[in-house]
């Protein structure tokens, strides 16, 4: 009985989405991380896990992404149950992306930078697009929020590539506060997945690569 709960547990059920083999739905899923708490116990080692080990830091791949309203849908309890292939269609729960593309996300704590990219689709190489910038976790021991702001993009297309700065924005990186940047609210970060929650209100689940 002690093992059948450990395995029924949020964390369990999203450990299970990183694997290829017992996927759980995208409805159990998504039932999962909205079960998570809010203000995680053990977030003051999500900054290490995530990105540390040295450079050029740790790298995650993306499994699986649901929309804003899904996770509203399924917090009020209407995210579940699957509808199989409508479902997935309709990304009512969200979708398991790592089925056509291979998306991976770095943190280097070391430098603190961030890349973030497609690096195939459908299981070719022939498309890439990545976007490269500073991240930063202020107050890492008690907060969550991973913030974070693109300064470069590289692209991709068969033999042809490309590479330009993106346009500085204001505030200044060093001035804004997480908030008034892209950012990512960690629910949870293990040895095995990470998952958060950006900044318009979608969700994602990545696996430690």
């Amino acid at each position: 009985a002690a093992r059948d709960a450990e395995t029924a547990t949020p964390e369990a059920t999203i450990r299970r989405a990183a694997g290829t083999e017992d996927r759980p739905s995208t409805a159990e899923l998504l039932a999962a991380i909205v079960a998570l708490p809010g203000a995680p116990a053990d977030r003051a080692h999500f900054f290490d896990r995530l990105a540390g080990g040295g450079s050029p830091g740790r790298r995650w791949k993306l499994v699986y992404t649901a929309t804003a309203d899904a996770v509203k849908s399924a917090r009020k309890g209407g995210g579940a149950p699957s509808l199989g292939f409508v479902d997935r269609f309709t990304l009512k729960s969200g979708v398991y992306c790592d089925e056509f593309a291979t998306a991976i996300q770095r943190f280097d704590a070391e430098t603190s930078e961030n890349e973030n990219g497609i690096f195939e689709l459908f299981g070719s190489d022939a498309v890439k697009f990545t976007v490269k910038g500073p991240f930063k976790w202020p107050d890492a021991e008690r907060r969550a929020i991973c913030a974070f702001r693109p300064t470069s993009a590289f692209l991709k297309l068969g033999p042809l590539e490309r590479e330009w700065p993106l346009e500085a924005e204001e505030p200044p990186f060093d001035d804004a506060r997480p908030t008034q940047l892209p950012f990512f609210k960690f629910l949870l970060v293990d040895d095995e997945v990470a998952v958060a929650q950006g900044r318009t209100g979608g969700v994602a689940v990545w696996a430690r690569e």
